[in-house]
């Protein structure tokens, strides 16, 4: 892991089920994998309180984490669905300023 994705990792492990001793943290282990069929409309509504949109413009990537902690033989699992589209785009008229 990168120095900029392992400071993300307590955010991460706060979700995890039960305390995670610091010993564990330093054996993360982590796979994604992308899954092509649509997402199942009763886990999507699950993760963002809504089913996915019918709209045809609307897509979704489904992406599964599988991770494990330390010597753990068993993996957990997590899905998340990004979406690819985003309907109403206004990406065309839509101006991003940096400011330093």
């Amino acid at each position: 892991m990168t120095d900029a994705q392992r400071q993300l990792l307590p955010a991460f492990l706060d979700a995890y089920p039960y305390p995670v001793s610091l010993e564990k943290t330093a054996k993360f282990r982590v796979r994604l994998f992308q899954d092509l069929s649509p997402p199942d409309p009763e886990d999507f509504a699950a993760v963002h309180g809504e089913p996915p949109s019918t709209d045809p413009q609307c897509r979704f990537a489904t992406v599964m984490l599988q991770f494990s902690l330390g010597d753990e033989k068993s993996l957990w699992a997590s899905f998340l669905y990004l979406p690819t589209t985003v309907p109403n785009d206004h990406r065309d008229r839509t101006r991003i300023e940096v400011f330093s």
